[in-house]
């Protein structure tokens, strides 16, 4: 008898959601392609997106869809809708000002809090981050789909923007802007990738082929840099290429990593002569070799943890480590 009914959770909804909005707005990301940078946003934002999303599930079970434009509201409905209003009123028909693209936009950034380092530990039993972090996570959110949201819309844009490219049109700049305004759709690291993609195609250094996606780019583009990455950590640690794909292309936690002891058995292909070499030349130290085998397995931990990064770069924040 008391559940509120669909007009009002949408309504509620769209509250949340405007309270992200501000969040956002007032730490200078109103185009939500990133988080915001302080602590206290985070935390507001992971709050709100939590309601938005109880809102959301209880307005499903009652019918609510992504497709509809409006809902009416009955007698019963507008008391209360009334009552979530704070007793001002509540209008025939409830619009959603929130749409699903916005909202899978939200859920990307709302995953990308699970990949700062603010949130200390890994996840309890129940999802959540350690207590002890600036705020909590749910961990089932994660769950949502945001992988290939808009991918027809993004490439739409990519196809006029290659086009006003090509054309040397004045309507670049705009078709640019609008390009960019897609990319919040995507992942920090996807947006990057894609950035790097575009300006590849601006030199002239990447002819685009027939049939081939803005999102299929973006994929190889990732495929190249972790192949690299691979390249690099093989090159300076001599360990062995096939043992190390195999642990990078597999979900790995650290419960996992030695699972098979398939982690021991990469971690005894480190070549310590080569090792020794990379981190001298690096660090500009000199290193015993049981502390080569130290750093070097340290490294290769990280690395498959992380999925991979630029070691030569990450080595270097080591300077004062050792």
């Amino acid at each position: 008898m008391f559940v509120q009914k669909l007009p009002a959770n949408v309504k509620s909804m769209d509250t949340r959601y405007l309270e992200i909005l501000d969040v956002f707005t007032d730490n200078g990301e109103s185009d939500l392609m990133q988080l915001p940078e302080s602590v206290e946003a985070r935390r507001k934002f992971a709050k709100e997106f939590v309601e938005l999303n109880r809102y959301l599930e209880a307005a499903k079970v009652q019918g609510f869809d992504w497709n509809t434009a409006e809902y009416k509201v009955d007698g019963t409905d507008a008391d209360d809708a009334d009552e979530n209003d704070g007793g001002n009123g509540e209008p025939d028909i409830v619009r959603p000002q929130i749409d699903e693209r916005t909202y899978l936009i939200l859920a990307q950034r709302y995953k990308e809090l699970f990949d700062d380092d603010s949130c200390a530990g890994e996840p309890d039993d129940d999802g959540r981050c350690d207590p002890e972090a600036p705020y909590e996570l749910e961990g089932y959110l994660t769950e949502i789909d945001t992988g290939l949201i808009d991918t027809d819309y993004m490439n739409a844009n990519f196809v006029k923007w290659l086009k006003a490219l090509k054309e040397d049109s004045p309507e670049l700049a705009e078709m640019s802007a609008q390009l960019h305004r897609s990319f919040a759709a995507l992942s920090r690291d996807e947006q990057r990738l894609a950035e790097l993609f575009l300006h590849d195609v601006e030199r002239g250094d990447v002819e685009v082929e027939e049939g081939m996606t803005l999102r299929d780019y973006i994929t190889r583009y990732a495929k190249r840099e972790k192949d690299e990455q691979i390249d690099k950590l093989v090159d300076h640690l001599g360990v062995d290429r096939s043992l190390l794909e195999e642990l990078t292309v597999r979900y790995i936690n650290e419960k996992s990593l030695n699972a098979f002891g398939r982690f021991d058995a990469l971690r005894d292909t480190i070549d310590v002569p080569r090792a020794k070499s990379f981190f001298e030349r690096c660090m500009n130290v000199t290193l015993p070799n049981f502390k080569v085998k130290v750093q070097a397995s340290k490294l290769l931990k990280q690395f498959v943890l992380e999925g991979g990064f630029d070691i030569d770069e990450e080595v270097s924040h080591w300077r004062f480590a050792l």
